[in-house]
Formats: structure tokens, C-alpha cells, sequence
């Protein structure tokens, strides 16, 4: 059991039975250093599913995948997303189970705010709704993000999907294990990968990927 004290003027520490979990100075940051904590705790539990560092969302039906590192911008277009009515399925971890179909992990979204802080945020923005899962995946979108840039992205193969995503999973599992999940998991997708500006052109631009069928 986790247990949350105030320690005066340098803030929060929240301690496990064995040790300190987290350490924060204002309750904000707490929130989503614990949001962290759980999230790695889930990750090492996992013995059935990958995890991959991916934004998850659906339009219409069609789960699209948006994988990328921790601080690369998938919660700020996951929520310029769910702001234009797409269905919420993940904005930091995408779970494949062995099938490679996708699971929701539809925790808080974590946003930077105007000073430069992490916030964790409802997931019902705009009031989007939540996915269930399992499903397919039809479209993989590797995007990096480039302060005004313009959209530009190209078709890239599954198998270079398949190494990309390889990348971005924290669990220590062999590469030989995860081959197949991932590679069924791409099996249906149309992968791309580029740069993307802001999150508002994103949008349109996904939604056109996935309206003409990628």
C-alpha cells in the first residue's frame, strides 16, 4: 500500500512498505510522477502483452498507432485528437498481446503546461470516448515532431515499422520474442513515418490517412 506525506516546504513523498516511491514539490507533479511510477510497475509486470511507447487512438473504427518516445509529443496530439472527437485508447503505452492485437491503456494524459510543467489531465477531452479492446491496428504513424514544420511524411514498409517499434519498447524481452507479435501486428497497417508542425495540421492529416483507407 502506497502512502502519501507532506513534508512540509520541499513537498510530497509518497513511500511503498520498502522504500520511497516518489519525491515532488507540489501535488501536480506528484500526480504524475506516481502516473510514471505506475506505469513502469505495469511494464515490468507484464508477462502476456508488449508494451510499446505509442499514442493509440480510433477514428471510425480503424485504430491508428503512434509510436515514439516518452517526450516526443504523442500526449499533445493524442489530445488535439480527442478534442476533434476520436476515441481515446492510450497516449504513452500501447498494449499487443500475442495475436497482435491492441489492448486500450486509456490512463490520464500528461500535457505540458504554459510554465513549462507536467500536468496530468482527464482523458475525456472534448468528450471523447474510451476504446475496448482487442482490435487491429490499420495504420502506424511514426511522426517527429519539428516546431514549425509542415506535414511530411512517406510509406515505409512493415518490416521497417517493425524494427521502428522495436525501439520503442522499455520491456527486456528478446527481439525473437517480440517478432511475431509486432509482425502480425503490422500485417494490417499501412505504415508511415516523418515529421509533423502542429498538432492542429496533424489531425486533418490522419484523418485523411485514414478516411482513403491509408
Amino acid at each position: 500500500m502506497l502512502r502519501v506525506e507532506r513534508q512540509g516546504a520541499s513537498g510530497y513523498v509518497v513511500r511503498s512498505p520498502d522504500n520511497i516511491v516518489v519525491r515532488a514539490r507540489d501535488s501536480a507533479s506528484m500526480v504524475v510522477s506516481l502516473g510514471a511510477w505506475l506505469d513502469d510497475e505495469l511494464v515490468r509486470g507484464l508477462t502476456d502483452r508488449i508494451a510499446l511507447h505509442a499514442g493509440a487512438v480510433c477514428w471510425r473504427g480503424r485504430v491508428v498507432l503512434l509510436p515514439g518516445p516518452s517526450h516526443a509529443g504523442k500526449s499533445s496530439l493524442v489530445s488535439e485528437l480527442l478534442i476533434s472527437g476520436w476515441e481515446y485508447w492510450s497516449d504513452e503505452y500501447a498494449l499487443v498481446d500475442c495475436a497482435g492485437l491492441v489492448y486500450p491503456y486509456p490512463r490520464a494524459l500528461v500535457l505540458r503546461s504554459a510554465d513549462g510543467r507536467m500536468r496530468a489531465r482527464p482523458a475525456a477531452m472534448g468528450q471523447a470516448s474510451t476504446g475496448r479492446g482487442p482490435a487491429p491496428v490499420r495504420l502506424i504513424v511514426r511522426l517527429n515532431y519539428r516546431p514549425a514544420a509542415r506535414w511530411n511524411v512517406q510509406r515505409v514498409t512493415q518490416s521497417q515499422m517493425i524494427l521502428e517499434l522495436l525501439k520503442n519498447t522499455p520491456q527486456p524481452m528478446t527481439e525473437v520474442k517480440m517478432a511475431a507479435p509486432l509482425v502480425r501486428l503490422a500485417a494490417g497497417a499501412a505504415c508511415y513515418a516523418g515529421a509533423r508542425g502542429e498538432a492542429s495540421e496533424a489531425v486533418e492529416r490522419l484523418r485523411e490517412l485514414v478516411e482513403r483507407g491509408a
